[in-house]
């Protein structure tokens, strides 16, 4: 829990660092791209929804920093470079809600194989899993208790192992 306060205040630190640095800046520099980096951080927060709440955060502290940057006035000028500065930050929005996405998408993934694996390994039943060639992949609790190998025993061995001789051919 601690760990996981330490983080958001090490996330806002760092946003609130980009942020000024945005404000600081010169209008029409990629400084928006850099709130990828407090995003990326987002998997190891405890709120599975995190990637898209900084991100909503970036986006709004990115359309103030353009707003409120020094130099080219973006709101009142016609000049190419504020045309160039708006594309620029548009490209970083993009880049910011780009990332949330994927950082989701990473978070889910491994936390449904995080999930799943802890049913296989809590599992009573013997659960093996096995290459084409036959190769065991996977050696579970309850396969060990059932044939009587751990899984450094197991791994890596053909299933065949296990089969009682005159069963082997039946295998494939």
């Amino acid at each position: 829990r601690n760990l996981n306060i330490g983080l958001l205040i090490a996330i806002s630190a760092l946003i609130a660092a980009i942020f000024v640095l945005d404000l600081v800046t010169k209008t029409g520099t990629a400084i928006g791209m850099l709130y990828v980096i407090a995003i990326l951080l987002t998997p190891w927060l405890p709120h599975g929804k995190s990637p898209y709440l900084i991100a909503g955060v970036c986006t709004v502290l990115a359309v103030i920093g353009l707003l409120y940057s020094p130099g080219v006035n973006v709101m009142h000028s016609g000049s190419a470079i504020a045309g160039y500065a708006v594309a620029n930050r548009l490209m970083s929005i993009f880049m910011i809600w780009a990332t949330a996405f994927l950082t989701y998408q990473y978070r889910q993934r491994t936390e449904t194989k995080l999930r799943l694996a802890s049913i296989i390994e809590s599992s009573h039943d013997a659960i093996i899993g096995e290459t084409l060639e036959g190769e065991v992949t996977s050696w579970n609790k309850g396969a060990e208790q059932m044939f009587g190998y751990s899984p450094q025993e197991s791994i890596g061995q053909l299933m065949t192992f296990i089969f009682p001789p005159d069963r082997i051919p039946e295998h494939p």
